[in-house]
């Protein structure tokens, strides 16, 4: 958006809506974060959501500009649902009513998005440096966080990106598994995904042989282990490094099994927090303007957070897996 006006809701009764300057970029723009809090409870620690959005330039999704008004206002407009009906969002209200905050930051790297590129105006990868936080994107919102989450506890997490469509949960890249009572945290929170917008919540350590090795559109030597960054046409590049080994593509370990991707954003969230904490990668098709159904599963999550519980209006075809989707158990679980 053009101005933060644009983004930020003029906020209902008790509903404050604020945004906060936490940093500038390498290249000195800018870096806000927007709060959303409910009235503070009389004792106790608040609850607290974040998401974010365009950590890595050109993955701009227009819903995650839009949501933190929709959820200020704890309504869909009219003009973002499919029935051209406005919607209500009852468990944000109920969240926000009992003291929550939600924090959003659309815009994690304004750099990348400017220049249409990746990585930051330092050429680093933000979503592999939140373990180093070597950058001032990471660092400002560290820092800032820090700070606010001292009389808060971070819940939920989720960073959106665009990539090939699955929702990544801590340690997804990682030999280490969740325990298994976060396991079915993190899943609870995927249940509750309408199913326009579900995604597998695979993990990548088990199931990136199957995901890149067998797909049948790459032009690249069958040895190729294919990484995230390969292009639009599924040829593995070597946009990293530019250099080849035996026809190896050498851009990531050379075990596609063994890869251990460290500094994201998810994996950051759960160590420092324990919140529960999702890479959603995003579908542009699916996803991009889908305010609606984004809302919706911010809706379902607040509720669960608030009282324990989901209301039985939620339909209850939007909370099994597709049966094309497979659950993929963390590696050391299924034994």
């Amino acid at each position: 958006p053009a101005r933060l006006d644009d983004v930020v809701a003029v906020p209902e009764e008790a509903v404050v809506t604020t945004a906060t300057l936490y940093g500038h970029s390498v290249l000195g723009r800018p870096l806000v974060a927007i709060k959303i809090a409910g009235p503070a409870p009389a004792s106790g620690q608040r609850d607290a959501v974040l998401f974010m959005g365009v950590a890595q330039g050109g993955e701009h999704l227009q819903m995650v500009d839009r949501l933190p008004a929709t959820l200020a206002a704890g309504v869909v407009d009219a003009d973002a649902t499919r029935a051209g009906v406005a919607r209500d969002l009852p468990g944000v209200r109920e969240f926000l009513a009992r003291g929550g905050v939600i924090y959003a930051v659309p815009l994690v790297n304004p750099d990348g998005e400017a220049a249409r590129t990746y990585v930051n105006a330092n050429g680093v990868n933000l979503n592999r440096d939140w373990e180093a936080q070597t950058q001032p994107e990471i660092s400002g919102l560290v820092d800032f966080l820090a700070e606010e989450l001292q009389d808060a506890n971070l819940r939920l997490v989720v960073d959106y990106h665009i990539g090939i469509p699955r929702l990544l949960y801590p340690r997804a890249d990682s030999a280490q598994p969740l325990p298994f009572a976060d396991f079915a945290e993190h899943m609870r929170f995927h249940d509750t995904l309408p199913t326009s917008i579900r995604k597998p919540p695979i993990s990548l350590y088990d199931s990136i042989r199957d995901i890149y090795d067998a797909s049948d559109r790459c032009d690249a030597p069958s040895d190729c282990h294919f990484s995230p960054r390969c292009d639009s046409d599924w040829n593995c590049g070597c946009l990293h490094n530019d250099e080849w080994e035996g026809g190896r593509c050498v851009m990531e370990p050379v075990d596609a099994v063994a890869i251990e991707r460290h500094g994201l954003s998810n994996d950051y969230f759960y160590e420092t927090y324990g919140a529960a904490a999702f890479v959603y990668e995003a579908d542009t098709t699916a996803d991009a303007t889908n305010v609606e159904d984004h809302a919706i599963w911010w809706d379902r999550n607040l509720q669960y957070l608030a009282t324990g519980a989901l209301e039985s209006s939620v339909e209850a075809e939007d909370l099994t897996i597709a049966p094309t989707q497979r659950l993929d158990v963390p590696r050391g679980l299924a034994r």
